[in-house]
């Protein structure tokens, strides 16, 4: 028996938590990107740019807005909204966020901005948005067309030259020729004067060798090349533990200014790349390292040894110029088994930022794939991009590394003199990138839009374009200040209902690659739609219950109907809908009078003119209810003649 009471009194304990945790109601949270704007930043000031055309070097500003509901607990989440720019190539460059506390129902506006560097070549990019509050997201993305000084295809000048003055003997000058194979080389390499011979290093370098040459004045060393590239993006990767080939492996020792064994820079390779099963993956976390934590500082490449600080000072540092930032990334690549080496050339810019400069960047081997030149300035959503920018034009690769050159050891260097007197020795250079080709045409868009329509009105959106298998985006923002977006596939149609009346604002915007994209706008006026009632009454016979109908014309679906009936001696207000053909029918009380009765009607539907409509009908009197008079009346005529023949007899009793 005690056992029984125990269980009973464990269940009694257990079920009251029970109850209570089946009544809590989980919080039902809902986001959703309600609209997405382009434009850009004047101050901080969003500037609405319908026509999505961003030119070289603005700032382009995303206005998103998100709207938040949720019930249940009444408590505060989190709205995190994410804002994402992806290059034409798809690789995304760079992310943006922002979190705020929300409860119930609200409506939120986030301005994001990206600075479009003139680097980026034209094209569609892409702004990715993701907004999360708890369980539930929400994902959208726009497109818009930046105008750049370069494009994806490239014609590139190069020209540079050594000068040699003073009084002395040249006994050997070697300059490297441009040694980049993602150029397509269209005249040159252009050299003069002729030299004594073309050599090549034991890692492929090649260079112009002049000889055994009197100077008295001036000696010059001019080379010029012309070529176009176009880049490309690649998904190359392989795991960590695939073999490496011979010519791959000299790329994974320590060498000068290259401190792969130094035990700081071991130590944080590893830390790095723990976890990292791919080269990819590995690279990733070493180009987000150092792109986030070495600072690019011009002032440390006009120190006298600036060409003798290495990886291990750039590390303790956290500083330097691209040649200190290459070096140390290709340190941690080395101490993480990657082979990496500094490369050397000229990077050419557009005209209006006039000449160009000498970079340093790098290029990582990738078993499977080959050399990757990478950027360690830029993140690792850079990681893939061929070459990291447009203009970069590699002369020497591997740069400082020991290698053999006529069957001796020397080290890979833009250039080497070795001679005697008094000489001194300049290197100048210029380069110029531009668009391979004449800009691109303009998309042709039509659109055939009325100018005027009424209120709950259809009207079927059908753009066109040239050419045809362009994609058209679609703003329609109605009088009450709400908007939604539309995207079209090719010969794509859209059915509007104007459901409010004013002024709608429809804004097409049509793109498509290898053109501008092209903006168009129709401002609609809608008014109200002209409305008559009509009414008839049916029944309208004494003692019967008359039928009042009332009709929309045109038809008017849920229209609400006002009716008043009038009689001598009663008003009937009724409030009434109509149903799918613009009409209802109602019901009045019994007419027991043979009164007037007046029947009015009125209604506004929100699209509609206001309308109102009346009529009087007289009360019949069908034949029955003449035969039912009659039989009244002579009931009553019988009645009171039988009182009067009873009131009689009882006189003459008397």
């Amino acid at each position: 028996m005690l056992k029984h009471f125990l269980l009973i009194g464990v269940v009694l304990l257990a079920f009251p938590p029970a109850l209570a945790a089946d009544s809590q109601v989980s919080p039902r949270l809902e986001v959703r990107i309600v609209d997405i704007q382009i434009g850009t930043l004047t101050g901080a000031i969003f500037a609405y740019r319908p026509d999505r055309l961003i030119d070289s070097g603005e700032t382009v500003a995303v206005k998103v807005t998100v709207s938040t509901s949720f019930s249940g607990d009444g408590g505060k989440r989190l709205l995190r909204v994410e804002s994402s720019l992806f290059h034409p190539l798809g690789i995304k460059i760079v992310s943006n966020s922002s979190e705020v506390e929300t409860h119930g129902p609200f409506t939120w506006w986030f301005v994001f901005s990206f600075k479009m560097s003139p680097e980026l070549p034209s094209g569609y990019y892409r702004v990715k948005v993701k907004a999360t509050l708890g369980e539930a997201s929400h994902e959208d993305s726009i497109v818009f067309y930046y105008r750049s000084l370069t494009s994806l295809e490239n014609r590139i000048s190069v020209e540079y030259s050594i000068e040699i003055r003073g009084v002395g003997e040249v006994q050997s000058l070697l300059l490297a020729l441009p040694n980049d194979p993602s150029l397509q080389t269209l005249v040159g390499p252009i050299v003069t004067p002729n030299p004594s011979a073309f050599v090549r290093d034991s890692i492929g370098n090649s260079y112009v060798l002049y000889r055994d040459l009197k100077v008295d004045g001036v000696f010059q060393v001019k080379i010029s090349v012309h070529a176009v590239r176009r880049s490309f993006y690649t998904f190359g990767d392989a795991p960590l533990n695939a073999p490496l080939p011979l010519e791959a492996k000299a790329f994974v020792k320590p060498s000068p200014y290259i401190e792969s064994n130094f035990s700081q820079i071991v130590s944080k390779a590893k830390e790095l790349v723990e976890g990292a099963s791919t080269y990819r993956e590995a690279l990733a976390s070493i180009a987000d390292y150092v792109s986030s934590n070495i600072v690019y500082d011009e002032s440390i490449g006009r120190l006298a040894n600036a060409h003798q600080l290495g990886a291990a000072w750039t590390l303790n540092s956290k500083k330097g110029i691209c040649l200190h930032i290459s070096r140390l990334f290709v340190a941690l690549a080395r101490a993480a088994g990657i082979p990496a080496r500094v490369v050397e050339g000229i990077e050419a810019k557009p005209a209006a930022l006039a000449g160009g400069s000498t970079h340093a960047y790098v290029e990582v081997f990738i078993p499977g794939y080959g050399w990757l030149p990478v950027e360690p300035q830029k993140p690792s959503t850079f990681l893939g991009l061929v070459p990291p920018s447009p203009g970069y034009v590699a002369l020497v690769r591997g740069s400082g590394e020991r290698v053999e050159l006529r069957g001796e050891e020397a080290r890979a260097s833009i250039f080497k003199l070795v001679y005697k007197g008094a000489l001194s020795i300049t290197f100048t250079y210029s380069a110029g990138i531009s668009p391979s080709g004449p800009p691109p045409p303009m998309l042709k868009l039509d659109v055939s839009l009325p100018s005027a329509l009424h209120c709950g009105d259809q009207f079927k959106v059908t753009p066109s374009t040239v050419p045809s298998d362009s994609l058209v985006e679609v703003r329609v923002k109605a009088p009450n200040g709400t908007s939604n977006r539309f995207t079209l596939d090719p010969g794509q149609s859209l059915s509007l209902r104007f459901s409010e009346i004013g002024e709608w604002l429809l804004e097409f915007f049509a793109w498509r690659t290898g053109y501008l994209p092209t903006y168009h706008v129709t401002r609609i006026d809608v008014t109200p739609k002209p409305l008559k009632l009509s009414i008839e009454v049916s029944d309208n016979l004494l003692f019967r219950e008359p039928k009042v109908t009332v009709k929309t014309v045109p038809p008017v679906q849920g229209a609400q109907v006002r009716l008043t009936a009038r009689s001598c001696y009663f008003v009937q207000n009724l409030t009434l809908v109509t149903g799918a053909e613009g009409t209802v029918t109602a019901s009045l009380g019994f007419l027991l009078l043979p009164c007037q009765l007046t029947v009015s009607a009125d209604s506004s539907p929100k699209c509609c003119t206001p309308a109102r409509v009346e009529t009087s009908v007289e009360v019949s009197i069908s034949p029955e209810s003449i035969l039912v008079v009659l039989i009244i009346l002579a009931f009553l005529v019988s009645r009171l003649a039988r009182r009067r023949v009873r009131k009689s007899t009882v006189t003459f009793e008397q």
